[in-house]
């Protein structure tokens, strides 16, 4: 059992490739931005109530069981979705950052 789960993370390289890119960009608008006060132009995007989402997860981990037909489909699927929400969650920070940036008017990259 451990070994499928090692073959599905195994599987998802390229998720995880792509977080990595999206948190070395977050990490660099993160420090071009460290003086500066922080506006919130996406609005309340992280206020979803705590039962709200169990329940909404709880669904989808029933309806996975049931039709991918047993437990190591269902982890699979899982590792999916915690991949995208954690892309998803990075995306929407950098398009805070970047309107940050651009409403500031700081320079992304050093001059020659």
């Amino acid at each position: 059992m451990p070994q499928d789960i090692l073959t599905i993370i195994k599987n998802e390289y390229i998720s995880f490739l792509i977080i990595l890119f999206l948190f070395t960009i977050y990490t660099y608008l993160n420090y071009k931005l460290k003086d500066v006060n922080i506006f919130l132009f996406l609005g309340n995007i992280n206020q979803v109530p705590l039962l709200q989402s169990i329940l909404f997860f709880l669904i989808f981990q029933i309806i996975d069981y049931i039709y991918e037909d047993g437990f190591i489909a269902m982890i699979k699927l899982w590792i999916v979705y915690w991949l995208y929400a954690i892309i998803a969650l990075l995306l929407t920070r950098i398009i805070n950052f970047y309107k940050n940036i651009k409403h500031y008017n700081i320079k992304l990259f050093f001059k020659r």
